[in-house]
């Protein structure tokens, strides 16, 4: 049996602000953690400032930034790269556990091991 169903201009709003709601929240949550690991980690904090210092001294007649020079902003990029890996930024499924005793290669999961599917 095929049902059809015609999509409507309030069907197409509303996805379009299910999806900015989404993107807006996970943007949030990982600025809020970026913030987080550069106020605790200060030496961080401080190395992308002179990073940044560094690119806008390479400028001439104070030229604006544009996308290129991001390229050259391998530090800032590592940073970022390292918040999305270490942070969690879209929750987690729920712990599992080993119903037995697993060898993986070198590695020996006790049963009834718990361990989270984000390092599956």
């Amino acid at each position: 049996m095929v049902i059809l169903y015609t999509i409507t201009e309030a069907d197409y709003q509303q996805v379009f602000l299910d999806l900015l709601q989404g993107g807006s929240d996970t943007t949030a949550s990982f600025l809020e953690l970026l913030f987080y690991f550069l106020a605790v980690h200060q030496d961080v904090q401080e190395k992308i400032y002179e990073e940044m210092v560094q690119l806008i001294a390479t400028k001439s007649n104070g030229d604006d930034l544009c996308l290129q020079d991001s390229n050259s902003l391998v530090y800032l990029r590592a940073v970022i790269l390292e918040t999305y890996r270490a942070g969690v930024i879209v929750p987690t499924p729920p712990f599992r556990r080993a119903m037995e005793d697993i060898d993986y290669k070198e590695y020996r999961i006790p049963k009834v091991h718990r361990f989270s599917q984000k390092y599956i």
